[in-house]
Protein backbone atom coordinates (compact mmCIF):
# COMPACT_ATOMS: atom_id res chain seq x y z
CA UNK A 1 0.00 0.00 0.00
CA UNK A 2 1.34 3.39 -0.83
CA UNK A 3 2.12 6.06 1.73
CA UNK A 4 -0.45 8.23 0.00
CA UNK A 5 -3.21 5.64 0.54
CA UNK A 6 -2.31 5.36 4.23
CA UNK A 7 -2.46 9.14 4.65
CA UNK A 8 -5.76 9.15 2.80
CA UNK A 9 -7.17 6.52 5.15
CA UNK A 10 -6.14 8.57 8.17
CA UNK A 11 -7.70 11.72 6.70
CA UNK A 12 -10.91 9.89 5.80
CA UNK A 13 -11.14 8.55 9.35
CA UNK A 14 -10.85 12.05 10.77
CA UNK A 15 -13.13 13.78 8.29
CA UNK A 16 -15.80 11.09 8.37
CA UNK A 17 -16.54 11.85 12.01
CA UNK A 18 -18.18 15.07 10.89
CA UNK A 19 -22.00 14.80 11.24
CA UNK A 20 -22.49 15.65 7.55
CA UNK A 21 -20.68 12.44 6.58
CA UNK A 22 -22.84 10.09 8.65
CA UNK A 23 -24.70 8.77 5.59
CA UNK A 24 -21.42 7.52 4.09
CA UNK A 25 -19.92 5.92 7.23
CA UNK A 26 -21.01 2.38 6.37
CA UNK A 27 -19.46 2.55 2.91
CA UNK A 28 -16.31 4.18 4.29
CA UNK A 29 -15.97 1.43 6.89
CA UNK A 30 -16.23 -1.21 4.17
CA UNK A 31 -13.52 0.53 2.15
CA UNK A 32 -11.23 0.96 5.14
CA UNK A 33 -11.69 -2.67 6.19
CA UNK A 34 -10.79 -3.76 2.68
CA UNK A 35 -7.71 -1.52 2.80
CA UNK A 36 -6.76 -3.03 6.18
CA UNK A 37 -6.88 -6.53 4.72
CA UNK A 38 -4.57 -5.40 1.91
CA UNK A 39 -2.13 -3.45 4.11
CA UNK A 40 1.43 -4.50 3.50
CA UNK A 41 2.99 -3.00 6.59
CA UNK A 42 2.16 -2.76 10.27
CA UNK A 43 2.34 1.02 10.05
CA UNK A 44 -0.27 1.12 7.28
CA UNK A 45 -2.48 -1.33 9.14
CA UNK A 46 -2.24 0.58 12.43
CA UNK A 47 -3.16 3.85 10.71
CA UNK A 48 -6.16 2.28 8.98
CA UNK A 49 -7.30 0.52 12.17
CA UNK A 50 -7.27 3.88 13.95
CA UNK A 51 -9.50 5.30 11.22
CA UNK A 52 -11.87 2.32 11.49
CA UNK A 53 -12.11 2.83 15.24
CA UNK A 54 -12.77 6.55 14.91
CA UNK A 55 -15.66 5.75 12.57
CA UNK A 56 -17.22 3.35 15.07
CA UNK A 57 -16.08 0.23 13.24
CA UNK A 58 -15.19 -3.01 15.00
CA UNK A 59 -11.46 -3.18 15.68
CA UNK A 60 -11.65 -6.32 17.84
CA UNK A 61 -10.06 -8.54 15.14
CA UNK A 62 -6.83 -6.54 15.48
CA UNK A 63 -6.60 -6.74 19.29
CA UNK A 64 -4.67 -9.99 18.87
CA UNK A 65 -2.45 -8.86 16.00
CA UNK A 66 1.17 -9.95 16.49
CA UNK A 67 2.32 -6.32 16.15
CA UNK A 68 2.11 -4.27 19.37
CA UNK A 69 1.42 -1.04 17.49
CA UNK A 70 -1.54 -2.52 15.63
CA UNK A 71 -2.98 -3.98 18.84
CA UNK A 72 -2.63 -0.63 20.58
CA UNK A 73 -4.32 1.25 17.75
CA UNK A 74 -7.18 -1.26 17.75
CA UNK A 75 -7.63 -0.87 21.52
CA UNK A 76 -7.95 2.91 21.18
CA UNK A 77 -11.31 2.61 19.39
CA UNK A 78 -13.84 4.58 21.44
CA UNK A 79 -16.45 1.82 21.03
CA UNK A 80 -14.17 -0.63 22.85
CA UNK A 81 -14.36 1.28 26.14
CA UNK A 82 -15.05 -1.35 28.75
CA UNK A 83 -13.84 -4.24 26.57
CA UNK A 84 -11.58 -6.45 28.70
CA UNK A 85 -9.16 -7.33 25.91
CA UNK A 86 -8.85 -3.71 24.78
CA UNK A 87 -8.27 -2.56 28.34
CA UNK A 88 -5.55 -5.18 28.79
CA UNK A 89 -3.81 -3.92 25.62
CA UNK A 90 -4.03 -0.32 26.88
CA UNK A 91 -2.62 -1.25 30.28
CA UNK A 92 0.31 -2.92 28.51
CA UNK A 93 0.75 0.21 26.40
CA UNK A 94 0.81 2.36 29.52
CA UNK A 95 3.46 0.11 31.08
CA UNK A 96 5.72 0.47 28.07
CA UNK A 97 4.84 3.39 25.79
CA UNK A 98 8.32 3.16 24.25
CA UNK A 99 7.48 -0.32 22.95
CA UNK A 100 4.63 1.22 20.97
CA UNK A 101 6.91 3.83 19.40
CA UNK A 102 9.71 1.34 18.76
CA UNK A 103 7.30 -1.12 17.15
CA UNK A 104 7.18 1.13 14.07
CA UNK A 105 10.95 1.19 13.60
CA UNK A 106 12.18 4.36 11.95
CA UNK A 107 8.67 5.65 11.27
CA UNK A 108 6.90 7.89 13.75
CA UNK A 109 3.81 6.20 15.21
CA UNK A 110 0.49 7.17 13.66
CA UNK A 111 -0.42 10.62 14.96
CA UNK A 112 -3.90 9.88 16.29
CA UNK A 113 -2.73 8.23 19.58
CA UNK A 114 -1.00 11.47 20.51
CA UNK A 115 -4.36 13.20 20.88
CA UNK A 116 -5.99 13.74 24.24
CA UNK A 117 -8.38 10.78 23.81
CA UNK A 118 -5.49 8.36 24.44
CA UNK A 119 -4.62 10.09 27.71
CA UNK A 120 -8.32 10.20 28.65
CA UNK A 121 -8.64 6.45 28.05
CA UNK A 122 -5.64 5.72 30.26
CA UNK A 123 -6.92 8.06 32.97
CA UNK A 124 -10.27 6.27 32.89
CA UNK A 125 -8.55 2.91 33.25
CA UNK A 126 -6.57 4.13 36.25
CA UNK A 127 -9.73 5.44 37.91
CA UNK A 128 -11.60 2.15 37.58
Amino acid sequence: MSERRTCTAAAVGSLARHPAASAQRSELLEQLTSMARAADSSYDLATIVLAIGHLGGDTRPWLTDPHAGVRSCAALAPDLAGDDTAEHVLVELERSPQAFSKSFGDLAPPLQPQFKSYQDLLAGLRAS
